[in-house]
């Protein structure tokens, strides 16, 4: 087996591309078949249609089955792949437990294939099925010649246009979010490929729009995630909403059930600021039973407003912690004014 340290590519950048680019939508093809049209790939697409994906939206964003990680590294070579170049490619990886034979990335797993803005496939995420042992519920292709995880924000091109006619993007953390969002109508939407945000990201929104509305999970997890984004954006002087869904619900999810007219008018319609989005966050996690709990409720929320608030929605703050604390509203300014202001 070649060492990648001594891989030379052949042809030019220009060649090498279209040949990454070939064999992305090859291999993206085949893991749709695979989804579509195989026994052993009908749990997979029938978890799919039980989430709400219908047929179309499935061969809309050609999602697949990776199966068995064998299954790519054989087909590979009957067709006479160059090896070390898919591996270059991040198609193929050496597995230790086989004598550094190499298979492919993904074992077991739905595929996602991730488009660049001219709407070339240069990537996958992996996700495994409900119930699986997998550590990870989702893995990327690794960073290769012509993809950087970073870079990158999943279906920006397919709703460049949307964002530019609303003037706004809606940000979701999850791939099915983005997919269910686009099924029912939704095209101004985007997530990101992992817990964060990059500079490069916020780059790429920031050719199209200004204005960002983020809808993460309704859980403690999704909503601390999203702040950290929003914290983000704010830097960037991104004009930043929040859109807020009920505990435990995820967009997708909301998205399936209420329909998106539902959607648009009592979640996306009623995005608050970073502000009120800091306090309910804290306000979902204080026991108001408990003084103390309490006292860091107040804390938290006092200190948040100090970053984004402006006066008239910090009085309107100011007044809704007095009466949630059972305090008036001078003596939650007087806190305000003398620790934080």
């Amino acid at each position: 087996m070649t060492k990648m340290t001594d891989w030379k590519p052949s042809g030019t950048a220009k060649e090498l591309r279209k040949r990454y680019v070939a064999l992305y939508n090859y291999v993206a093809s085949f893991y749709h078949h695979l989804l579509c049209n195989t026994v052993e790939g009908e749990q997979a697409h029938q978890y799919l249609l039980d989430r709400g994906f219908t047929r179309e939206t499935i061969d809309t964003f050609q999602i697949g089955w990776s199966y068995q990680s064998d299954v790519l590294r054989k087909l590979l070579l009957a067709h006479a792949y160059d090896l070390d170049e898919c591996e270059i490619f991040g198609l193929l990886k050496p597995d230790r437990r086989r004598n550094g034979m190499r298979t492919g990335l993904f074992h077991n797993r739905i595929t996602i294939p991730i488009r660049n803005l001219q709407g070339d496939i240069i990537a996958f995420s992996g996700r495994v099925l409900p119930g699986d042992t997998y550590p990870a519920k989702y893995m990327n292709t690794p960073d290769t010649p012509f993809f950087v995880k970073g870079k990158h924000l999943y279906n920006l091109n397919k709703s460049v246009a949307s964002i530019k006619g609303k003037e706004f993007a809606i940000l979701f953390e999850g791939y099915f979010d983005t997919m269910a969002a686009m099924q029912h109508g939704l095209e101004n939407v985007v997530s990101v490929m992992g817990t964060s945000l990059t500079e490069d990201q916020i780059e790429s929104l920031q050719e199209w729009t200004d204005r960002v509305v983020v809808c993460y999970d309704g859980d403690s997890a999704g909503m601390e995630s999203a702040k950290r984004i929003g914290e983000t954006l704010i830097k960037k002087g991104m004009d930043l909403r929040f859109a807020v869904l009920p505990r435990g619900v995820d967009p997708h999810d909301y998205i399936t059930k209420h329909k998106i007219e539902k959607f648009r008018k009592e979640i996306v319609a009623k995005a608050v600021s970073f502000s009120a989005f800091s306090k309910e966050q804290a306000k979902r996690s204080t026991d108001f039973s408990s003084e103390p709990d309490k006292m860091r409720y107040a804390n938290k929320t006092l200190g948040d407003m100090t970053k984004t608030a402006s006066a008239k929605e910090s009085e309107m703050l100011l007044r809704e912690l007095g009466a949630e604390l059972g305090i008036s509203t001078e003596i939650v300014r007087e806190l305000f004014n003398r620790n934080y202001k």
